[in-house]
């Protein structure tokens, strides 16, 4: 008698119908060897199996699965609920896992759980690591680029601003493009490229040249007999005063810097457009001319020994020559004001900073333009080296940047928390005075180390400041008071031995450094002796 046929839909029967049509052998032993759902890894209570895979699952699980992702959980195959077989089992009380059934059972099973905690725990904070990374990278770029606009933003206003000062005639009158041309000829050839920054052969030889000769002997010259001390500094009174020589709040003011028998010219330029050349000792003035209808921002005596040969800078941005009264030649490089001047050692070449954030070198003998090189912020101020390397210039945002003239190289920057209002290197080259607007520190650089070697405070503001040849006397005035400072080299401490009330725009050393000359914010001419 043969033994009863098991039902169709029994596991058996799906098992064998799978084997022999696509199922896979590894799939029967899978589903043979374990009832364990293959989501959860637990029995399930209403187990099926996927015709595909073989696997066995948790119908409750795996129809959730399949409803939002239509494929298998463990191959990602394409399934529907249609795939899947019930599978029929007999329903058992389940016996209580005999791992849990002594002590120390429970306490490996605790540490396994505690160990499955920390991992979990630990593989967490990996991820809070990893979103912070990140969360901290995008503001960072954000910021970046908030920045980026504000700068762009900032610059756009400033060239309107410097767009809108220029008249039409100006820009009618730019010089048109030069053709490019090679061996003299403009028809063909490779084209000559000037980078407009590095300076011409002959020129940059001189500035090694001098630099060379200066660098020799600058620090070992000795202190020139009869120069002043600190005792005669702390009698000094206002001895002489001119009457009005320019209008009031002109800042423009030069004096003849020779050192033993100079300091008797001065040059003022007034906010009106005019100039003067003054002799001091004389109370006369020698000379007086227009060098334009916009205000003259900084005067430079360039050469007062062999002619009265004078620069001049303009808020309408041009530069000016001048020997006595007369004009020698005229530039116009900057679009806006051009806001000071700065001469060389040599007296040979001149620089000019401006609003448009460049700075421009002259060659004052041939007359002609070298350089023009542009920088970040609009510039207040310039001032070259003893040596004649360097030219340290200062903007209205704060920085100070120390430039090589011949190759146009931003050798370092400082930073300052306000304008720059004054710049002035000590004639032994290794400190650079920084004085900033509204500021009564005035910041003493130095130069081999690049960094700030004496924070010097006046009390009162400081808008201009002035070493004295031997770079022991630091003078600086503001409209509240002109002071000295003394620097005692053996004891290596300053010392503030004059301090007058006096509304000072400029002020310069006289001979032998016996006395200060000041021009006061009424264009009165003061001398301090």
């Amino acid at each position: 008698m043969q033994p009863p046929t098991p039902p169709a839909n029994s596991v058996q029967d799906e098992l064998i119908r799978r084997v022999q049509n696509r199922s896979s052998f590894a799939a029967l032993l899978r589903l043979l060897g374990s009832m364990q759902c293959a989501i959860s890894g637990e029995t399930p209570q209403e187990p099926v199996a996927s015709k595909k895979s073989g696997n066995v699952f948790e119908r409750r699980l795996v129809e959730a699965y399949i409803s939002e992702h239509h494929k298998d959980p463990i191959t990602n195959e394409e399934l529907d609920v249609e795939d899947l077989v019930a599978l029929h089992s007999p329903q058992t009380v389940k016996p209580r896992p005999p791992t849990f059934t002594s002590i120390p059972s429970l306490l490996s099973a605790f540490q396994n759980e505690w160990d499955s905690v920390m991992l979990d725990n630990y593989a967490l904070k990996q991820q809070l690591g990893q979103l912070k990374q990140e969360l901290a990278q995008a503001l960072y770029n954000n910021d970046a680029a908030v920045r980026v606009i504000s700068r762009l933003s900032r610059e756009r206003n400033e060239a309107r601003e410097a767009l809108s000062k220029m008249s039409v005639g100006q820009i009618q009158a730019a010089p048109p493009m030069a053709t490019p041309s090679v061996n003299g000829h403009a028809d063909g050839g490779a084209m000559q490229v000037d980078d407009g920054t590095s300076l011409p052969a002959d020129v940059a030889s001189h500035f090694d040249e001098f630099q060379a000769k200066t660098s020799q002997t600058r620090r070992k010259r000795p202190v020139p007999e009869g120069w002043t001390t600190v005792e005669k500094i702390q009698s000094f009174d206002v001895a002489q005063r001119q009457a009005t020589l320019v209008p009031a709040d002109s800042k423009a003011f030069d004096l003849n810097t020779k050192i033993t028998e100079g300091g008797k010219l001065a040059l003022i330029g007034g906010c009106d457009g005019s100039a003067c050349i003054y002799n001091v000792p004389k109370d006369e003035t020698m000379r007086v001319f227009q060098p334009g209808d916009a205000a003259v921002t900084d005067v430079v005596c360039v050469d007062f020994d062999n002619g009265l040969r004078s620069a001049t800078s303009l808020a309408s941005g041009e530069v000016k020559f001048f020997n006595a009264d007369s004009e020698m030649a005229s530039f116009k490089e900057h679009a806006g004001s051009a806001t000071a001047l700065g001469i060389h050692p040599s007296r040979r070449y001149l620089a000019s900073v401006g609003e448009d954030k460049s700075f421009v070198l002259y060659d004052v003998a041939k007359k002609e333009k070298l350089t023009q090189i542009y920088t970040d912020s609009a510039l207040t101020s310039c001032q070259f080296h003893p040596d004649g390397n360097l030219l340290a210039v200062g903007s209205n945002t704060g920085t100070v940047s120390i430039f090589t003239p011949k190759t146009g190289k931003n050798e370092h920057t400082f930073t300052f928390p306000g304008p720059i209002a004054s710049l002035a290197f000590s004639e032994n080259g290794l400190w650079l005075a920084v004085a900033v607007t509204g500021s009564p520190t005035v910041e003493i650089l130095t130069l081999s180390k690049m960094n700030t070697a004496h924070t010097l405070d006046f009390g009162d503001p400081i808008d201009t400041l002035e070493w004295d040849y031997t770079g022991q006397f630091l003078a600086a005035g503001g409209a509240q008071s002109v002071n000295i400072h003394a620097y005692d080299r053996s004891a290596k401490t300053w010392s503030q031995p004059l301090k007058k009330a006096m509304n000072v725009v400029a002020v310069h050393w006289g001979p032998l450094a016996k006395g200060l000359v000041a021009l006061t914010a009424d264009g009165i001419l003061k001398v301090v002796k």
